[in-house]
């Protein structure tokens, strides 16, 4: 699924004398396999009944999870990466629960997406900051607001298996 570096005994940096062959599994490999774990949670979570057709400011939560949901599965199918088009789109998703997190009255439904916004973010950091318009470098991953997912506007980044 991810990237495993293998040292040969002689290379400068690989393990000294009498380790054997040591295998370091990558950063990102780790992050893909953390992020296969949340999307397992995810996917065993029912989608919250009162959030079903509603939106908030012009974000169908429908939609807003097909797409994000879309956008995780296709990095994780992907090995750890995205292609720029999908990695817009997730920034944009990302941006939407930042905004339509709080507005959420339901506490089903607040941990539903918090729980989405958690494995987007993760994923966004695995793709970097330049890649992601800065998601990365920012603390908590707190970008700010600015284009929505609305039923005119959403574009999926893949089959989104997550389904209402």
């Amino acid at each position: 699924m991810g990237t495993v570096k293998r040292w040969p005994r002689s290379s400068p940096g690989g393990p000294r004398k009498g380790c054997g062959n040591m295998v370091r599994v990558s950063e990102s490999s780790e992050q893909v396999q953390n992020a296969a774990r949340l999307w397992h949670e995810h996917r065993r979570a029912p989608f919250p009944a009162g959030l079903r057709g509603a939106e908030f400011g012009g974000t169908d939560m429908v939609l807003l999870d097909a797409d994000t949901a879309g956008c995780v599965l296709t990095w994780l199918n992907n090995g750890g990466s995205l292609d720029p088009k999908r990695t817009r789109i997730l920034r944009s998703c990302i941006e939407d629960l930042h905004r339509v997190i709080p507005q959420i009255t339901e506490p089903a439904g607040t941990q539903y997406y918090d729980h989405l916004r958690q494995l987007a973010l993760l994923v966004a950091r695995t793709l970097g900051a330049r890649e992601v318009g800065g998601l990365a470098a920012r603390p908590g991953g707190c970008m700010p607001t600015g284009a929505t997912t609305s039923a005119s506007t959403a574009v999926r980044c893949g089959s989104a298996a997550s389904s209402p």
